[in-house]
C-alpha cells in the first residue's frame, strides 16, 4: 500500500491572510534564473542598512555563493526558519558561501529586536523597502520567508517553509542548494 504524505507549506504575505487549515503542497515553490538572465548585478547595488544604521551594498555582503534569506519579524514561519538558517550558517565551512539574512521589517528597531531575541549569529541587514527582494522576485508584495542563492549560474529562490522536514533536513537542504551552486 502506498502512503500519500502532504506537507503542509507555510508562508507569510504583507497582503494575504494565512492559508486556510486544509492548505497543503507536496514542496515549497522554486524557480531559478540562469546567468544570461540573472539579476545578480543590480541586487549587489541595491542599498542596505546594517544594526549600526550605516547603509552599503548588499554586494559587500555577498560571495561567490550567496544564500539571501527574507524574513520578518512577526512573521511566524520565519520564526521557525531562522534558527535553522542561523545554524546552517555556522556550520557553513567553505569560505565561498556566505548566508545573510535580509530583514524586511519596517521599523528596523522590530528586526533587531528579533535577531537579539533569536540570539541570532548570521549577518543580517535590513531592507524594510524590500529592494532587494523586488531585485530577485520582480516584486515587492513579499512572500516570505524567502530564499535566493545567487550564484553565477544565476539566482534559485524557494518561497515558503516546509514544517514535514525536520531541523536536520533543513540544515541539510540548505547545504545541498548552496554546494550545488560551487565550481
Amino acid at each position: 500500500m502506498r502512503w500519500l504524505c502532504c506537507l503542509l507549506l507555510i508562508g507569510c504575505g504583507r497582503d494575504q491572510a494565512p492559508p486556510p487549515p486544509n492548505a497543503s503542497v507536496v514542496t515549497p515553490e522554486r524557480r531559478s534564473a540562469r546567468a544570461g538572465h540573472s539579476h545578480a548585478t543590480s541586487l549587489r547595488d541595491v542599498e542596505v542598512t546594517t544594526a549600526a544604521g550605516a547603509t552599503e551594498p548588499l554586494g559587500s555582503h555577498m560571495r561567490e555563493v550567496t544564500l539571501l534569506v527574507f524574513w520578518a519579524s512577526w512573521c511566524g514561519p520565519c520564526k521557525m526558519e531562522m534558527p535553522l538558517v542561523d545554524r546552517y550558517a555556522a556550520s557553513e565551512t567553505d569560505a565561498r558561501i556566505a548566508v545573510v539574512g535580509v530583514n524586511i521589517d519596517e521599523n528596523r528597531r522590530d528586526g533587531i529586536d528579533a535577531v537579539a531575541t533569536r540570539q541570532l549569529q548570521l549577518p543580517v541587514v535590513f531592507d524594510p523597502d524590500e529592494q532587494s527582494y523586488a531585485a530577485v522576485f520582480h516584486t515587492q508584495d513579499a512572500q516570505i520567508p524567502a530564499l535566493a542563492i545567487v550564484s553565477r549560474d544565476g539566482v534559485e529562490t524557494e518561497i515558503g517553509f516546509d514544517e514535514g522536514m525536520s531541523a536536520d533536513e533543513h540544515v541539510a537542504h540548505m547545504r545541498e542548494r548552496a554546494h550545488a551552486h560551487l565550481r
